[in-house]
C-alpha cells in the first residue's frame, strides 16, 4: 500500500513536471510569436512610411537641384551690379539669399522622411527653427516687395522714397528679419523627439489643445492670411492703375501679376490646410498630406527667381542703357517701365 502511494506521488510529480515544461514551451512560443508580430509591425510601418514619403523626397530633391542654382545665379548677377541696385533689386537679393539657405537644408530632411530621426534633439530644434525662419523671411520679403512697388506706382512722392537708400534698405531688412526670427521662435520650445509607432520623429509637442490651436492659428494668420491679403491687394491696385495707361505692356504686367498671386496661394495654401485640419482634429488626414504640402512650399522658392527677377530683365537693360547715356533726360518709355515692373 505504501509502495502504491509512493508510485502515485511520483506519477503526479512527473505529470506536474511535464505540465510545467509544456507551459514553459507555450510561453516561449507565445513570446516568440509576439516578438515576430512586433517586428513585422515595425517593418510594415517602416515600409509603409518609406513608400508614402517617396514623392515628398523626390520633390525635395528636385527643389534642391533646380532652386539652388537658380537663386545663386540671381545672387551673383545682383552682386555684380550692386552699386547700381535699387531698393527692389536689393529686396530681390534678400529673397534669393533666403531661398538659397532654405533649399540648402532640404537634403538634411530626406533621411528623416525615409526612417527614424537620425540626428540629435538639438539638431531637431535648430533645423526646424532655421527652416521656419527662412520661410517667414521669404514670405515677408515678397510682401514687402509688393508694398514697395505699390508705393512707387500709386504714391510716387511718398517720403519713403526720399530717404537715403542705404538707411532705407537696412531699416526695412532689419525689421523684416527681426519679425521673421520672432515668428519662428515658438518652434524651438515645441519641437521634441517623439516616439511614433516605435520610431523617433521630430515633431511639435503641445502641452494642451489650447496651445496647439493658438500656435497653428497664429502661424496661418501671420504667415499666410495677412501677407496674402497685402500681396493680392497691392498687385490688383497696380494692375488697375496700369490698365488706365496708354501703353501696350499692360498685358504682360497682368500676366505677371496673375502668376505672382496665383503661385503664392497655390504653393502655400496646402500647408495651412494641414494646420486647419489639425485645429479641427482631423489628425489622420493632416498626416497624409503634410509632407507633400511642405514640399510645395519649398517648390515656390524655386520659382521665385523666375517670377521676381528674370521677369524684370528688360527693366535692368533699360537702366543700364540710361546709365550709359550722358544726358539726364529720361527716355520716353521710362514711365511705362516703372509701372510695368511691379516686382
Amino acid at each position: 500500500m505504501q509502495h502504491e502511494e509512493t508510485d502515485i506521488c511520483v506519477h503526479v510529480a512527473d505529470m506536474l513536471n511535464e505540465s510545467r515544461s509544456l507551459l514553459l514551451q507555450f510561453n516561449l512560443l507565445s513570446y516568440n510569436a509576439n516578438m515576430q508580430l512586433l517586428n513585422n509591425s515595425a517593418l510594415n510601418f517602416t515600409t509603409r512610411n518609406m513608400t508614402s514619403n517617396v514623392a515628398p523626397c523626390v520633390l525635395l530633391a528636385i527643389c534642391t537641384l533646380v532652386g539652388v542654382p537658380g537663386n545663386l545665379l540671381v545672387v551673383i548677377v545682383i552682386l555684380r551690379n550692386v552699386h547700381r541696385a535699387t531698393l527692389t533689386t536689393k529686396l530681390m537679393l534678400n529673397l534669393a539669399v533666403t531661398d538659397t539657405l532654405s533649399l540648402l537644408l532640404l537634403p538634411l530632411w530626406i533621411p528623416p522622411l525615409l526612417g527614424p530621426w537620425p540626428y540629435s534633439l538639438a539638431a531637431c530644434k535648430l533645423l526646424s527653427y532655421v527652416v521656419y525662419c527662412t520661410m517667414y523671411a521669404s514670405v515677408l520679403t515678397i510682401t514687402l516687395m509688393s508694398v514697395q512697388r505699390y508705393m512707387l506706382v500709386l504714391h510716387p512722392h511718398c517720403r519713403l522714397r526720399r530717404l537715403p537708400k542705404c538707411s532705407r534698405v537696412k531699416t526695412l531688412l532689419g525689421v523684416l528679419w527681426a519679425l521673421a526670427l520672432a515668428l519662428a521662435s515658438p518652434v524651438v520650445p515645441l519641437r521634441e523627439l517623439l516616439d511614433m509607432e516605435g520610431q523617433l520623429r521630430c515633431q511639435p509637442h503641445y502641452s494642451s489643445d489650447g496651445q496647439k490651436v493658438a500656435v497653428l492659428l497664429l502661424e496661418t494668420l501671420l504667415g499666410f492670411v495677412v501677407p496674402g491679403i497685402i500681396l493680392a491687394t497691392s498687385y490688383l491696385c497696380i494692375a488697375h492703375r496700369v490698365s488706365q495707361l496708354p501703353f501696350t505692356s499692360g498685358k504682360r504686367l497682368s500676366r505677371l501679376i496673375t502668376w505672382v498671386v496665383a503661385s503664392f496661394f497655390f504653393f502655400w495654401f496646402p500647408s495651412h490646410v494641414v494646420n486647419m485640419l489639425q485645429v479641427c482634429r482631423f489628425q489622420a488626414a493632416a498626416e497624409q498630406i503634410r509632407n507633400v504640402a511642405g514640399g510645395l512650399t519649398f517648390f515656390n522658392s524655386c520659382l521665385n527667381p523666375f517670377l521676381y527677377t528674370f521677369a524684370t530683365r528688360s527693366r535692368w537693360r533699360q537702366e543700364r542703357a540710361c546709365a550709359s547715356k550722358p544726358t539726364d533726360i529720361p527716355p520716353p518709355d521710362s514711365q511705362a517701365a516703372n509701372l510695368t515692373n511691379p516686382v
